[in-house]
């Protein structure tokens, strides 16, 4: 299959891709580090959609991997992941950006922070 339709599956409700989930969470795996940034971007978004079933340990994963770039798109990327998640989960965001808030930007910090509050746990 294109990446397109990999992409595509990833976004769709976490129960209605179950038979295709590993292919979808190889391809989305390999994007996190790809050299094209908007596939690294496009794999830490594909958290988004799956709110309380989000896969923490990928989205904390893929979000490590581009931790450190500057580029505008994956900064954004990771701040609305986050202040997704935050919705389903304050405390673990709150967690994860006090325990990375070395390697966060001020307003990436308080973008992923927005309707959690206070940076410490």
């Amino acid at each position: 299959p294109d990446r397109g339709s990999i992409f595509a599956g990833a976004l769709v409700a976490p129960g209605a891709r179950r038979a295709g989930q590993e292919v979808i969470l190889e391809e989305l795996e390999q994007w996190s580090t790809d050299n094209d940034m908007w596939l690294r971007r496009a794999a830490i978004l594909s958290q988004i959609k799956c709110k309380e079933s989000t896969n923490t340990a990928l989205l904390e994963r893929w979000i490590l991997k581009n931790i450190d770039d500057k580029e505008f798109f994956i900064r954004k990327a990771i701040g609305w992941a986050l202040r997704s998640y935050a919705y389903h989960d304050p405390t673990w965001v709150q967690e994860f950006v006090y325990s990375h808030k070395h390697r966060l930007s001020r307003l990436l910090q308080r973008e992923a922070t927005k309707h959690v509050g206070a940076l410490d746990p």
